[in-house]
């Protein structure tokens, strides 16, 4: 049977082949699923630092390692740092009940230059009985079934790399874990895990296969010396074609995602894309969602348009990310470790339950909820946005967005409000959006949730993907203004670029400083600025001994959130009252009077932007006169609102 070329579905990518006949024919494939863990820095921040405790991609590892879900690609400094650690009583617990012989474990990349410097896989024995008993084989051990497989295939060897669809015959084989580190990490060059070499260079080689030209590296091995490519399954009728659901966690800021370096993620996303059958992807790193984020747009030299299959990331800007993974004991008798906060097993079993035709359909929201623990207690209503900077930062900074197949958009999967641009610009410019009123009526039955549920916790999102908003837009918060969050999906390191325009009136049902508030719940790793045209709020002031509600008008109202530092949030902003004076006003401190003009070095910007939006209407308008349905007829008119169309039909796709 001849492969044919994929077409796009959903959340599957259906592969056909030509029979002996010549008709087209699906081809069957099976679900496998891939945990990566990237780093080498935590352990030089242990042995320099001296800092206490267990970092953060250590910790995921450790309890992905405990739970021996699936394959688990992992950094040899990651490992190190776990074996090596005498003064932590938690690791120490975890080494003695670590059982090399409940694993294979492969070096997937060694030559004589590089290796110290490893990639190791470790596939738990019990993943590979679970995989063989759901394909029908009978055996219920590890060594049973290689004498099976042997009864079946001459190359037993192979027969298992492509019952896996990993290669690891070729792979150096590790007979004892800490015997193979101390063998090939322990010569660990130091450095920072932002300068290319160890994981970066072990992976960069082993997976993320780069361009010809590249400045990174250059390797003579590809892909396929560790994904088993899709064309070896033609005419095997044993096994069967295998679609990848990848889940990867690594530290990132400016330049770095995941632990390696920007071009790097973007060759393993074109991989993902190009060379293997990929059913979703989901990372897991800060600063690494938002409308210009790695995997679509901040370096477009580096960057694949569009991808078939769902990439899903645990965040919703470019912010840092939180999580929490709990090490402790089931019982204390027994004083075995295991892990609360996540499930790595729970992930995989979910991630593997649906077929290549996509059925049952994935629900994203479980699936999130396994390896995101804020988001999880979230859903579950233990734990609530009170306006509290720290817990609302960290939750917030953990919710989950989807970026669909063949899209360059990412989408929340909470009850948020996502603005994009092309929701603006296609926008009846003269109809006010009701935050509120939207979110209730378009956003919120489109979860399973019902809203008795929902209203536990009630926080209203705004994310704003786009950075001109050209009509009115009018808040209302019942007094609970704590619970309304503006959220930035921008990424830039100066303006226009972390620019957001409110160019016409935003109606407000609470104080200045409550409207300020709704903007530093989220850490930046750079500066947002929001620019709103006019303003008009409610303030309460007393009249004898009545509290009365007075409107107060405010112009060229600026909120600038800073860059993320310390651990804190600092914002500042200036704005003009009505009677023309201008004031300045810094987090936590009373406004003071100034003179200067605060808005001239963001007026060539805003100027800038509203040309732009100008010259896309005016594009749209040109369109709507040549197509038969015109864009015109179908989304600017009184009756028609792209951002119910929109939104909807997005969240609609985020609950299969």
């Amino acid at each position: 049977m001849e492969p044919l070329a994929s077409t796009n579905a959903l959340f599957s990518r259906h592969i056909y082949e030509k029979d002996e006949k010549g008709n087209e024919v699906e081809r069957e494939t099976v679900a496998r699923t891939l945990l990566i863990f990237l780093d080498d820095s935590e352990r030089f921040e242990r042995e320099e630092m001296e800092v206490t405790g267990i970092q953060a991609v250590t910790k995921a590892a450790m309890a992905a390692l405990i739970q021996k879900p699936c394959p688990i690609l992992i950094s040899g400094a990651l490992l190190y740092n776990i074996f090596n650690d005498q003064n932590n009583k938690v690791k120490g617990d975890f080494v003695k009940q670590f059982d090399s012989q409940e694993w294979l474990i492969k070096l997937p990349f060694l030559d004589e230059d590089h290796y110290n410097k490893p990639l190791f896989l470790m596939i738990p024995k019990s993943y590979i009985v679970e995989k063989a008993a759901q394909q029908g084989y009978k055996s219920k051990k590890f060594d049973d079934f290689m004498k099976e497989i042997s009864a079946i295939s001459e190359n037993r060897n192979f027969y298992i790399d492509k019952f896996l669809g990993l290669r690891i015959s070729s792979m150096v084989n590790i007979v004892n874990l800490k015997d193979g580190l101390s063998k090939y990490v322990n010569n660990f060059p130091k450095g920072s895990f932002a300068t290319l070499g160890s994981s970066e260079w072990a992976f960069a080689a082993l997976i993320a296969t780069t361009p010809q030209k590249s400045t990174v590296i250059q390797t003579k091995r590809g892909v396929y010396q560790f994904f088993i490519a899709p064309f070896e399954y033609k005419n095997d009728i044993n096994n069967v074609l295998p679609q990848w659901n990848i889940y990867i966690k690594g530290h990132g800021h400016k330049g770095i995602i995941c632990g390696v370096k920007n071009e790097i993620f973007s060759n393993f996303l074109d991989v993902l894309n190009a060379k293997i059958i990929t059913k979703f992807l989901v990372y897991e790193s800060c600063y690494s969602v938002g409308n210009r984020a790695q995997v679509y747009g901040e370096e477009t030299k580096y960057i694949s348009s569009l991808y078939y299959f769902p990439i899903i990331a645990l965040g919703i800007g470019d912010s840092a990310v939180a999580n929490s993974v709990v090490l402790s004991y089931r019982y204390f008798f027994w004083g075995a470790l295991y892990v609360q906060g996540i499930s790595f097993e729970k992930f995989t079993r979910l991630a593997e339950m649906s077929n290549s035709m996509g059925y049952p359909p994935i629900q994203y929201h479980e699936l999130l909820r396994t390896v995101s623990y804020y988001f999880d207690q979230f859903m579950q209503h233990k734990m609530a946005l009170r306006g509290d900077l720290g817990s609302a930062a960290a939750i917030v900074s953990s919710f989950a967005s989807i970026r669909f197949p063949n899209s360059h958009t990412f989408f929340q999967l909470l009850p948020m409000f996502t603005i994009t641009q092309r929701m603006v610009d296609a926008r009846n410019q003269n109809q006010a959006l009701d935050v509120r009123e939207f979110i209730q009526k378009n956003i919120e039955p489109q979860f399973t949730m019902p809203q008795s549920d929902l209203s536990k916790n009630r926080s209203f999102f705004i994310v704003l993907d786009a950075q001109y908003i050209s009509f009115d837009c009018i808040i209302t918060t019942n007094s609970g203004a704590n619970n309304f969050f503006i959220i930035s999906t921008l990424t830039g390191d100066y303006i226009p670029h972390s620019l957001h325009i409110f160019d016409k009136t935003v109606y407000f049902d609470d104080g200045l400083s409550s409207f300020f508030n709704m903007f530093n719940k989220v850490a930046y790793r750079t500066m947002r600025i929001f620019y709103i045209k006019n303003l008009i709020v409610r303030d309460q002031v007393w009249v004898g001994d009545q509290l009365i509600d007075e409107s107060s008008e405010y112009s060229d109202v600026i909120v600038y959130v800073h860059p993320f530092s310390k651990g804190e949030i600092k914002m500042e902003v200036f704005y003009t009252s009505r009677d023309g004076k201008k004031y300045s006003e810094k987090s936590s401190e009373r406004p003071i009077e100034i003179t200067h003009d605060y808005l001239k070095i963001y007026a060539e910007s805003v100027d800038s932007l509203r040309n732009e939006f100008k010259k896309r209407r005016e594009k749209m308008a040109e369109q709507s006169k040549v197509i038969e349905k015109g864009f015109k007829k179908a989304a600017l008119s009184l009756n028609a609102d792209p951002l119910v169309d929109l939104s909807n039909s997005l969240l609609l796709l985020a609950q299969q």
